[in-house]
């Protein structure tokens, strides 16, 4: 066991632990019946308990070095310390796992994020990441947010960046210092902002502030590739003013070479349009990397063209808004995209219904599902079972409350996809788990998909029944 960093005795400690660990129902008439989900390996949470699994998920590089990308899992539980495990994204197994502890009885430790693509710091090879924690003092109430770079070969601390308000991920080298940099934005202001900072020490490289007050520009932050020819990522982020859910909201590309916003989308007044965002990979065959986005209410999830923002793809929550007389508007909470896994050689989007109830009536059982990027159809991957006794849409923590791509786990071609499901009942006085699943043909006859709503290719016969949802398509134009 190791401390987290011994200079830091009597102020904090987090203690290192290696070790090893190693039927879809009545469906929508709206959504493709998919073939059986097929398992890779899945992580139970302790029981009894222990902390709670799969409440946040993070896609790292190839820390055990064994060809496949591996896992960031958080986990948590009011009985228990934070702890993180960083996961072998082939088999599951533990490769390094952190634990929230303080030595220091008036202070209290926490987990915040992990930040991942912070590339190799220390020169050994291996790429490695960031772990950022909270340390709340119990008496002041005053709170300092932490961050530690560490070894993705080893697991111990490279060294102790510059304090950052809410770093997203690792990004190119900017400065010159031979090191990647960090995107962060700061919500600290009444005006957020979106900047690049240098990960040695701190300096603010590239700035981009919003427009809103308390509008949470940055809220959510994706890095979705060169979509302007420049040679540097670009990034999507987002802004609206949650307090008053009738105003526009905004989305953002903005240039990953001087912060300048290339584009914007012009969401109708709706309900946190744009609230997350995530990468598509290019599924309009243009060449340039596409984005997906949340639309709000009426909930429903659009593909977006990196070029200019036009609208690719647009896809309604499948099922009723309202259950038991809740409504249920967690459709798209999580994205994550940008890899083929049907098998068709364009990348798709992997969309998570957390609070959605399973064909059972069980309320936040959550459901998956995979939206082709070639066709722009909708097949429900897998539903969650039961998580909670709460009549309607629950209180959260079903299938899909988080997601990370993981790549080709198991070497058939296709891109593979992790799930978190912290709420769902695994054994009695045992809740919470990760599953890897396989990327496989997802339509149960094997016939490809049509053009159901008008924006797919080909203009084939449709064979499956799509309720396109939103079908505006909000302006584009220079922010």
């Amino acid at each position: 066991m190791w401390s987290f960093e011994g200079r830091m005795a009597m102020r904090c400690l987090v203690v290192f632990l290696l070790g090893l660990a190693a039927s879809l129902g009545d469906l929508s008439p709206c959504v493709a019946q998919g073939v059986p989900p097929l398992s890779l390996w899945q992580v139970n949470s302790i029981p009894n308990g222990g902390p709670v699994m799969g409440k946040k998920l993070w896609r790292l590089g190839d820390l055990d070095q064994d060809g496949v990308d591996d896992l960031a899992v958080f986990l948590s539980s009011q009985w228990a310390p934070d702890e993180i495990q960083i996961l072998s994204g082939a088999t599951g197994a533990v490769i390094h796992s952190y634990q929230a502890l303080s030595l220091n009885p008036t202070l209290q430790l926490s987990f915040e994020s992990i930040v991942p693509n912070c590339f190799d710091q220390d020169g050994d090879g291996v790429e490695d990441f960031m772990v950022g924690f909270k340390e709340s003092d119990i008496a002041t109430g005053v709170v300092t947010l932490e961050w530690r770079i560490m070894s993705g070969a080893t697991g111990v601390v490279v060294r102790v960046p510059p304090t950052l308000i809410a770093p997203f991920t690792g990004v190119a080298d900017y400065d010159g210092d031979g090191l990647p940099d960090i995107l962060a934005g700061d919500t600290s202001q009444v005006v957020s902002s979106v900047g690049i900072y240098s990960s040695v020490t701190g300096q603010l490289l590239i700035q981009t502030t919003g427009t809103v007050p308390f509008g949470a520009f940055g809220w959510d932050v994706k890095v979705v590739g060169d979509v302007n020819g420049d040679g540097w990522d670009d990034y999507v982020t987002t802004e609206g003013n949650s307090a008053y859910p009738g105003s526009p909201t905004f989305v953002y590309m903005i240039s990953g070479v001087d912060g300048s916003i290339l584009y914007s989308l012009v969401g109708t007044p709706t309900f946190l349009y744009g609230r997350y965002v995530a990468k598509a990979g290019d599924m309009n065959g243009d060449g340039i990397p596409d984005f997906a986005v949340q639309a709000g209410y009426p909930i429903s999830v659009e593909v977006h063209s990196g070029v200019d923002g036009s609208l690719i793809h647009s896809i309604g929550r499948p099922g009723p808004l309202f259950v038991n007389g809740v409504l249920c508007t967690t459709f798209g909470w999580t994205l994550v995209g940008g890899e083929d896994l049907d098998g068709d050689a364009v990348p798709d989007l992997v969309i998570g219904d957390p609070l959605a109830p399973n064909a059972a009536g069980d309320a936040s059982a959550g459901r998956i599902y995979l939206l082709s990027g070639a066709a722009g159809t909708l097949t429900e991957m897998d539903q969650g079972g039961f998580s909670s006794t709460f009549v309607g849409c629950g209180p959260g923590g079903g299938l899909g409350e988080s997601l990370a791509m993981l790549g080709d786990v198991n070497g058939d071609g296709l891109a593979d996809v992790a799930v978190g499901a912290p709420n769902q009942l695994v054994n009695p006085n045992q809740y919470g788990f990760v599953r890897a699943y396989a990327g496989q043909p997802w339509t149960s006859d094997g016939a490809r998909a049509g053009n159901v709503n008008a924006n797919g290719v080909g203009g084939v016969v449709d064979v499956l029944r799509v309720d396109a949802g939103m079908t505006g398509q909000p302006s584009a134009g220079q922010g």
